[in-house]
């Protein structure tokens, strides 16, 4: 009788509730709002008839991302203590999935699935609260950064959880976590908006190196991941292009920001690069068989799009794929590319040649602290 009274009582809040926030947009109900209250009861009550731990892991994400749908809304309305105390409440309720996952696991669950879907949620959250750091008055921000972190970490979680059992599809989850947080830093330093671009660059590097450390587990398993290389390798290459035509339009104060990016892209390049490579040297031994005099007799001639690699070069009479600044001919590089050859272009080309030196000569740890050194380190091997 008690049971059959709870499940009336529970359905009969529900659809109140559902009725309630279908008056309102966004969040739906808030705390500003009389009837709250009753809707987090609900939560409560819902959690309470839930026992399995799969369903209990999509409750409580599904309540983290109300809470910051509400502290986004209060930030809107200038409510900034009641913003705080919700995203310390959507913290909670992350750490309570951690818990209910790393439960399903000892069970024997398989949580693959769950862990990719975390992975996206928590992946949204950052996204959200990054663009919030930029609304609220400096007393709030420290709050802010807590709940960046403390999601940016659950992100990494949930893709490492995912590339115990996946890690080519951790791979590229995390390849296209970076690709997003890339565009968007492009984005937010065109606009002029440098401490989000940082922000986000940070969590780009996190994510590329997330991907690199998944494909290194698929190759130790023996999966397939070729193609997954290449589209990595792709998308880093195509990353170096845009942040080097940026470093030179960009105020000082975020040129350095630029200078670590393409660092960081570099060292995700050449990660996958080096693999790329020694599949294509029978390619490599085919350009080295044709004759030249000039750097314009190789232009027919194909190159990988890897960095350092890109550009067929005329070297000892030669044609080698060698990288855009070992051509000499500056008329040369205007056919090539439509692009004059100024003091401001080659400034541009040595700074990549210089980061693509270091990257691949360094034996050195990676420097992870965005804001200590402009320049990364990598303890990836030479190609050369």
């Amino acid at each position: 009788m008690k049971m059959s009274l709870w499940i009336c009582l529970t359905v009969v809040l529900m659809l109140a509730s559902c009725g309630f926030a279908q008056e309102l947009s966004g969040p739906g109900l808030t705390p500003d709002n009389p009837f709250y209250r009753l809707d987090r009861f609900v939560e409560r009550l819902q959690l309470f008839m839930v026992r399995d731990r799969v369903a209990r892991v999509r409750l409580h994400l599904k309540f983290a991302e109300e809470r910051l749908a509400e502290a986004d809304n209060m930030v809107g309305k200038g409510k900034v203590e009641l913003a705080e105390k919700l995203m310390r409440e959507h913290e909670k309720e992350m750490n309570e999935t951690d818990e209910e996952m790393e439960k399903a696991e000892i069970e024997g669950r398989n949580i693959t699935e769950l862990a990719e879907h975390v992975s996206n949620v928590s992946f949204r959250h950052i996204s959200v609260l990054m663009r919030l750091l930029d609304r609220v008055p400096e007393k709030a921000k420290p709050a802010l950064e807590h709940a960046i972190n403390v999601s940016s970490r659950r992100h990494l979680k949930a893709l490492r959880r995912l590339s115990l059992k996946r890690p080519e599809l951790a791979a590229r989850l995390s390849s296209e976590f970076a690709e997003r947080r890339f565009m968007k830093a492009k984005e937010m330093i065109e606009k002029g908006r440098e401490a989000y671009a940082r922000r986000l660059m940070e969590e780009y590097e996190k994510d590329l190196n997330e991907a690199q450390e998944a494909i290194e587990k698929a190759r130790m398993l023996g999966r397939n991941i070729s193609e997954l290389e290449e589209h990595v390798s792709n998308v880093t290459y195509k990353h170096i292009e845009v942040l080097e035509s940026l470093v030179e339009r960009v105020p000082d104060v975020a040129r350095v920001h630029i200078e670590h990016a393409i660092n960081v892209s570099i060292r995700g390049h050449r990660t996958v690069a080096k693999h790329i490579l020694e599949r294509i040297n029978k390619t490599e031994e085919k350009v080295r068989r044709v004759n030249c005099t000039t750097d314009a007799d190789c232009r027919h001639v194909p190159c990988p799009r890897i960095l350092g690699y890109d550009t067929p070069v005329c070297q000892d009479g030669k044609c080698k794929c060698k990288g855009r600044w070992d051509i000499i001919n500056k008329t040369e590089w205007k056919e090539r590319f439509e692009e004059e050859w100024t003091n401001r272009t080659q400034k541009r080309v040595e700074k990549v040649k210089q980061a693509y030196t270091e990257v691949i000569s360094s034996k050195s740890r990676v420097v992870r602290n965005f804001t200590r050194a402009p320049v990364i380190r990598t303890v990836s091997p030479s190609l050369e």
